[in-house]
């Protein structure tokens, strides 16, 4: 039985693995839970077969490394070889280690489940042999016939390449299987599995796995999608409802404008939530008092600058765009209040500028993960909305400076791609991350 040692938190544990799956990472659900801020909930996955031992790291998570290489894919453990995942190492335990231990103190088990269960052999007892038996070449010859009608009945339906079965139709199954439980890693698997031996494959099976392929894509995006819904109901609150609220309990241009604005880009980036029907009817309702379609008045441009600066985090690059746009067409008395309205928020946004860095510089400071992480998220603000190349390079320098600020990088692609391609326009930040290597790929 293999077995596993795991160095985490300053604390050392051995774990026996039977033969099976089990899960490692920092949250309850793990199998093996592991005291670690470097870890994701459910960060990995082990399977166990005899002595081998698979580790497959999930997507969106820190990558394990081997002798400091990044390791891609499926990784096989090696007795003695360590493999660091975050600030974790995991060793399997050479042959000779594991047969010292056995006659001493047993290792730690996984909780309940971890792993299968050991086969138990059933002893049947013998019964008398009869007297009437076969002639010996008779029985060869029965033996001889039902292999062969075995081969030929399944030639065609599982194959084993490189030591990897392939049965079309058990594959077809486990797929829609996974499908139907939600269960789109397993099917992702299964479909990788199938394209590996694509053409050792009867060509009657190509659209059939195609199909599924399809499908496949289409749950997972919709997943993907509905998964983000939960974010979209604190914007639907805090940007919709109660702006409806506050601002249009009468009919109002500028403030109409914010917020079909707003309707348009919430229901481009969450195209399945609940409330696009809410949406529609406040559309119906104020496109008659502000069409999009028409140019903003001095008053519309005002009002939607507010918007981006009268709260924290401040938007400074959204609203010096539409300063400078309007501008760019206005003419007399506008063009004037557009250039006055300019250089208020011109000496309003440095004043922003060294608070916001003093206060990240201040929480950084403080013993705590959750003031560190808000500490890095007003750094990314600052990189991304200030809308001032040398302000936004100053932030910029002092955030990828950060010990370990590859973590919150890899956080930022993983689950919010849109900030991340924002990071990625200024040449401190992407240099740092191509240079660092934090996204593998990139």
């Amino acid at each position: 039985m293999a077995r596993l040692i795991v160095e985490a938190g300053g604390n050392t544990r051995r774990f026996k693995l039977g033969d099976g799956k089990l899960t490692l990472g920092s949250g309850e659900g793990a199998t093996l839970t592991l005291d670690s801020e470097e870890l994701a909930e459910i960060h990995a996955d082990l399977e166990v077969v005899g002595e081998k031992v698979i580790l497959r790291v999930r997507k969106g998570t820190t990558a394990a490394r081997v002798r400091g290489v990044v390791a891609k894919g499926d990784l096989a453990l090696k007795p003695g070889v360590k493999v660091v995942l975050g600030d974790v190492t995991l060793t399997l335990e050479p042959p000779e280690a594991a047969g010292r231990a056995a006659g001493g103190v047993g290792a730690s088990r996984p909780r309940a489940g971890a792993s299968g269960a050991t086969a138990r052999r059933r002893v049947q007892r013998s019964r008398p042999s009869s007297n009437a038996s076969l002639p010996s070449w008779l029985i060869v010859v029965i033996i001889l016939a039902v292999a062969a009608v075995g081969f030929f009945l399944f030639r065609n339906e599982a194959r084993d390449i490189g030591g990897e079965d392939v049965a079309p139709t058990a594959s077809k199954v486990r797929i829609e299987t996974s499908l139907g439980e939600a269960d789109f890693r397993s099917a992702r698997k299964e479909l990788d599995k199938v394209r590996r031996h694509w053409k050792e494959l009867d060509p009657s099976w190509y659209p059939i796995f195609e199909g599924l392929e399809k499908k496949t894509q289409e749950a997972e995006k919709r997943a993907a999608l509905l998964a983000k819904n939960g974010k979209g109901d604190d914007y639907f609150q805090r940007q919709l409802e109660n702006f409806v609220t506050k601002y249009l309990d009468t009919p109002n241009r500028p403030a109409a404008r914010v917020l079909l604005k707003r309707i348009n880009w919430f229901e481009k980036e969450y195209p399945l939530h609940p409330k696009l029907d809410w949406c529609r009817r406040m559309r119906d309702r104020w496109r008659p008092v502000a069409e999009l379609s028409e140019p903003p008045t001095y008053d519309d441009m005002e009002f939607e600058v507010k918007t981006m600066t009268w709260a924290m985090p401040r938007d400074y690059k959204t609203a010096f765009g539409l300063i400078d746009a309007f501008i760019a067409t206005a003419s007399g008395s506008d063009k004037t209040r557009a250039e006055a309205l300019r250089a208020k928020h011109e000496g309003e946004r440095r004043e922003y500028f060294i608070d916001r860095l003093q206060q990240a510089k201040h929480e950084y400071g403080q013993d705590s993960a959750q003031t560190k992480a808000s500490a890095v998220r007003w750094l990314t603000e600052l990189v991304t909305k200030i809308g001032d190349p040398e302000m936004a390079d100053e932030a910029a320098g002092i955030m990828v400076a950060i010990p370990g600020i590859e973590g919150p990088l890899q956080g930022y692609y993983n689950y919010e791609r849109e900030t991340f391609d924002a990071l990625m326009e200024n040449d401190i930040v992407r240099r740092f991350v191509q240079e660092k290597g934090v996204i593998e790929g990139l």
